[in-house]
């Protein structure tokens, strides 16, 4: 298990078989700093046809919003959500 709170500084509590342990992350724009670097360079050469082929598609962001409403809904009612492809 892992659960992070998205303050300016994250706290991060993580499960495994030894217990639980604490720690802290770095900001979301301070963590991700090279993953936005990236998307946008690429984004950026597609727009101007230095490259061809897109990393992410449609149907890759669909899946990862039914995965993220299926999270969402079972962090509210506590139960497990069945994902169907």
């Amino acid at each position: 298990m892992v659960e992070v709170h998205n303050k300016v500084q994250s706290e991060l509590t993580y499960g495994s078989f030894d217990g639980f342990g604490y720690d802290k992350t770095q900001a979301g724009l301070t963590r991700y700093k090279e993953t936005y670097i990236n998307e946008t360079n690429h984004f950026i050469n597609l727009m101007l046809g230095v490259e061809t082929t897109p990393r992410v598609f449609h149907n890759d962001s669909v899946r990862n919003a039914k995965i993220a409403d299926a999270a969402f809904e079972s962090f509210k009612t506590g139960k497990a959500v069945a994902l169907q492809y």
